[in-house]
């Protein structure tokens, strides 16, 4: 499930944003060159990483989950006799409860506006530290 699906609008998505470490990255820029720019301004001397922000998926639970859940619920309680449990649900069945699930997370999500609005970032480049006009005229 995703937020866009459902009306909401992030603004950082297709964005850029800069690391110096390949792990917090900072600002939001429309190009690739403005973020390694504000990059090397903050650090000049070292390794410029530059993603782009693309939105996370939120996996909510599925079929396998709750009928796992459902199934040892009954086995808490009575044991073994439970292991047959749920054996004969038919795919057509688990499919219509995982579409059920999606709706009525979805919905949830929707309802409190607890959709997630960070983002993640993909499409890492590394752009190695440049050398210094120093060391370019001592060689």
């Amino acid at each position: 499930m995703k937020a866009s699906e459902h009306g909401v609008k992030l603004s950082s998505i297709g964005q850029f944003a800069w690391s110096s470490d390949e792990e917090t990255f900072h600002g939001s820029f429309d190009s690739v060159e403005e973020a390694l720019d504000e990059g090397r301004s903050s650090y000049p001397d070292r390794t410029i990483y530059v993603g782009e922000a693309a939105e996370v998926y939120v996996h909510g639970p599925d079929a396998d989950d709750v009928t796992e859940r459902l199934v040892s619920s009954v086995y808490d309680q009575v044991g073994e006799y439970a292991e047959s449990f749920l054996d004969d649900v038919t795919k057509e069945a688990r499919e219509e409860l995982d579409t059920a699930l999606t709706a009525v997370v979805s919905a949830w999500l929707t309802k409190h506006c607890l959709w997630p609005t960070c983002y993640t970032i993909v499409k890492v480049k590394e752009f190695p530290a440049e050398a210094s006009a120093e060391k370019k005229e001592g060689e």
